[in-house]
């Protein structure tokens, strides 16, 4: 939840997030607790989750409906850099989560 405290993350800050913790975990064990937290943090509405060819405001974002997010979070490419594939997926803090989070 830090990390997207601010304003938009890309999902691959989150993996590159966790090397400098844990840099002995295996990339697929990353994806695969960062799917679970971020899973958890859409259940509870606390982000919404969008991709884009680029961060930059003014460029299109597409929203993802919740049957494209629980795959979209499954996928390697997901929470790769948007240098490294056509889309960049990122999170974004909503009302709610800045309401009920406990920072």
């Amino acid at each position: 939840m830090e990390s997207v405290r601010e304003d938009e993350t890309g999902l691959w800050e989150v993996i590159w997030s966790m090397n400098t913790k844990w840099p002995t975990v295996t990339e697929e064990e990353k994806r695969r607790l960062a799917a679970v937290a971020m899973g958890a943090l859409l259940d509870r509405g606390w982000v919404s989750l969008f991709k884009s060819r680029s961060s930059e405001t003014q460029q299109p974002k597409v929203g993802l409906s919740d049957a494209a997010l629980r795959g979209a979070l499954l996928r390697k490419e997901t929470w790769m850099a948007p240098s490294d594939v056509p889309w960049g997926y990122y999170a974004k803090i909503t009302d709610k989560g800045h309401r009920e989070f406990k920072w």
